[in-house]
């Protein structure tokens, strides 16, 4: 599980605000950039701010600049080993509170016959971490866009945009499929 002096702490304020801030983490060749720009072209009543990274932890320049983080999005590219490698070493960096429905674990790649990645790992990774689990396919663009979509859904209850509705919500989906 996560450690106690999380690298990436969950900001307890909430400041007055109309934005959003989503992390993407994901190794090189998860489409993560592909799968920002769709979540940017979705009509929001909000600001939304999306940022990439290839593992946690985040350098420390710019530390005091950066925005809060509302929602993260660890990607995994079945096809990749590497994938899944960089975000179980990034998952225990993560203040444990962005377990509580602020994060999920975007799987990407597990229809393809050249996986190298199998479905029980990831769910037991899943699992451990109490994360939601959303399959999608970013190379294919209305897989792309319902994936966006979805997130973007998580996003907005996550960051507080959706009224009577809480983070524990997103908590208790385990399996999406986009």
């Amino acid at each position: 599980m996560a450690t106690e002096n999380p690298v990436l702490p969950l900001h307890s304020v909430l400041p007055n605000r109309q934005e959003a801030s989503v992390l993407l983490v994901g190794a090189e060749g998860t489409s993560k950039h592909d799968l920002s720009l769709a979540m940017l072209k979705l009509p929001v009543h909000f600001s939304l701010q999306i940022r990439t990274t290839s593992s946690l932890p985040l350098p420390e320049e710019n530390a005091a600049s950066r925005p809060r983080i509302d929602f993260i999005c660890f990607l995994i590219n079945m096809t990749d080993r590497d994938s899944i490698q960089v975000v179980e070493k990034s998952l225990p960096l993560v203040d444990v509170r962005y377990f509580l429905g602020r994060a999920c674990l975007v799987v990407t790649g597990a229809h393809s016959h050249k996986r190298m990645t199998n479905v029980e790992q990831v769910t037991a990774l899943a699992d451990s971490y109490h994360l939601p689990l959303v399959f999608g396919e970013i190379k294919v663009e209305k897989e792309k866009d319902q994936l966006a979509c979805r997130l973007f859904k998580m996003v907005e209850i996550a960051a507080g945009f959706k009224q009577r509705v809480s983070a524990s919500v997103i908590d208790s989906t385990k399996v999406v499929s986009a």
